[in-house]
């Protein structure tokens, strides 16, 4: 059996790129963030995945979602968790954020 991320991975380089719209309340799905618009919309208990691709958002909330990462994202978070290992402030320095 193909688990979801490999199926998505074969299909992200091979199928042309299209934008997938989430608008309103969704609950108990499962969403890939990757090429998707999201505007105006909640979403309650849902499993959230992100590979890296463009995507676009405006006045988006999540509840008690879990988050997954693979690909270019999780590569970058790997990177961003040596960066922080490597000097504490470097991500509140980057973002401008407080440590």
């Amino acid at each position: 059996m193909i688990s979801i991320i490999k199926l998505f991975r074969w299909l992200h380089w091979w199928l042309p790129v299209t934008r997938t719209r989430f608008t309103g309340e969704l609950r108990h799905r499962t969403i890939i963030l990757d090429h998707v618009e999201i505007v105006n919309a909640s979403f309650h208990d849902c499993d959230i995945m992100y590979g890296g691709g463009a995507f676009k958002s405006e006045d988006v909330h999540f509840e008690r979602c879990s988050w997954s990462f693979f690909g270019s994202a999780a590569n970058t978070l790997v990177l961003m968790q040596f960066l922080h290992d490597s000097d504490p402030q470097f991500v509140a320095k980057t973002f401008g954020c407080k440590p």
